[in-house]
């Protein structure tokens, strides 16, 4: 799916269907998230719902002895988040007239899950698992009756495999995270997969034991855009994609910047050192 990229800097949402969206926050959304003691709410809700079975493959299989090329979708991956600490509860509809199906058992999806797809489509955390007799998986926003049991009705919101399929590239997209080249589907062999992902785990223990982190985050990019003078009156109430567009933008026109400076001083040779005049385009589409 290729989106309107002046639709994400106007910070227009993604429709999915009547009146529900996947949202497009603003950082002062994102702000409003943290808790008591500054947690990164915001960052855990986004790796819960795009984080795929290819970016923690080294941990499946180091940790738990999963094969990702076994896992049959990254739909049920993502559903499988949900069944961690996850509570049985009894649940039914209630149709238009009133009367109600018989109760059945499913699963409530554990907390954090439900959070993260509460927060992205402006509803409730509270998601039960419905599966139909062709054994299609779908997560039902519910109400909570009882402890133990959940009502819906035909208008709660049903998310599905292919809102979750577009959602989760709407919000790589306006989170600015990329689609990974992950080395490990370059193995030739599985051997040469499995080597690769236990390499990929003993970094990735490394950097959290060394606290090994990126040194441009969120709240760097945002003083970033303060020095440049954007005020932060108006920088609180940005869409996340032009909070990065913004920061991108301006090291595409300081390398411009030096670049042109550099030449009319007369210190840069051009015949040694060709420019890439389409390269360095301050204006120039920045994926």
């Amino acid at each position: 799916m290729v989106f309107n990229k002046l639709s994400l800097q106007h910070g227009d949402g993604l429709h999915l269907y009547k009146d529900f969206y996947i949202i497009h926050p603003k950082l002062r959304d994102i702000i409003d998230l943290q808790g008591i003691e500054g947690e990164d709410k915001y960052s855990t809700y986004l790796s819960m719902f795009i984080t795929t079975s290819l970016d923690v493959a080294d941990i499946l299989w180091v940790e738990q002895k999963i094969w990702y090329e076994d896992i049959q979708s990254e739909w049920k991956f993502f559903i499988e988040k949900g069944f961690a600490d996850a509570k049985e509860v009894y649940s039914y509809k209630v149709n238009e007239d009133g009367t109600r199906s018989i109760p059945s058992k499913t699963f409530l999806i554990n907390k954090m899950l439900g959070e993260s797809i509460g927060f992205f489509t402006n509803t409730s955390s509270e998601y039960i698992i419905d599966v139909d007799n062709n054994e299609n998986i779908t997560l039902i926003n519910a109400t909570k009756l009882d402890d133990n049991v959940y009502i819906y009705n035909e208008n709660s919101f049903v998310f599905n495999q292919h809102f979750y399929e577009i959602g989760r590239r709407f919000l790589q997209k306006i989170n600015w995270q990329g689609q990974q080249d992950h080395r490990v589907i370059h193995g030739g062999t599985r051997y040469a997969k499995k080597y690769i992902l236990e390499n990929e785990y003993k970094n990735r223990m490394d950097d959290i034991k060394k606290q090994r982190t990126s040194t441009v985050t969120l709240d760097s990019i945002t003083s970033s855009l303060m020095c440049k003078g954007i005020p932060p009156s108006e920088l609180w109430n940005l869409p996340i994609y032009l909070v990065y567009n913004l920061y991108y933008r301006f090291v595409q026109f300081e390398n411009w910047n030096n670049t042109t400076h550099a030449l009319y001083s007369g210190v840069l040779d051009t015949k040694k050192h060709p420019v890439n005049w389409e390269k360095i385009n301050w204006s120039r589409v920045i994926d």
